[in-house]
């Protein structure tokens, strides 16, 4: 068994809400090209996943200039989780999960979307964290829990949040800006007396 091997089956072992584990780049197989989305060229798929399709034709010189720059997105994706993990865990924070979506303009490698927010991100409280037990998060994780709470079916359309939940929805994720950022999102105005 490889040294992968043993890692990978040691992180299927893991305890709920346990750390330890090497971040994981996942692939989506979509890309947007004059603003419709196609699916992406096998050539790329293979260079940056290493599946192991075959295509008989030579690739098109955009798509091996592609397939090269999707190449570098686990090292991209590790270093800005690095950065990130270490200014969270210095706000006592853990960022436990994020996701980083990157995109190709023109022929450069870009990060493009939402980055580090409660809602592409779970952040954690490293002051109460055990492993073990559901983390007082500040994410989108406290209205999935309560859905799950509420009953829905997860088909159909979902209920309405009520304004307790939404409201306290509200407070974690300025919370987590605040922690994050080192300063409110909305500071309070000097009052004129």
């Amino acid at each position: 068994m490889s040294a992968n091997d043993a890692r990978s089956m040691a992180c299927v072992k893991m305890r709920a809400s346990e750390r330890g584990c090497e971040p994981t780049v996942s692939h989506q197989k979509y890309f947007r090209s004059n603003s419709a989305a196609k699916s992406a060229d096998v050539t790329i798929v293979v260079s940056f996943i290493g599946e192991l399709y075959h295509n008989d034709a030579e690739p098109a010189s955009s798509a091996a200039k592609q397939s090269i720059k999707l190449t570098a997105i686990p090292t991209r994706y590790k270093r800005l989780r690095s950065y990130a993990s270490t200014l969270a865990e210095s706000r006592g924070l853990i960022l436990a999960d994020t996701k980083f979506e990157f995109g190709l303009i023109d022929d450069d490698l870009v990060l493009i979307d939402e980055a580090l927010t409660p809602d592409s991100s779970r952040y954690w409280e490293s002051a109460t964290y055990q492993v073990g037990t559901s983390p007082e998060s500040y994410d989108k994780q406290f209205v999935r829990d309560w859905l799950i709470r509420s009953g829905w079916d997860k088909e159909s359309e979902p209920p309405r949040l009520p304004d307790d939940i939404v409201a306290q929805t509200r407070e974690r994720y300025l919370t987590a800006y605040q922690r994050l950022v080192g300063k409110p999102l909305f500071p309070r105005k000097p009052r004129n007396e």
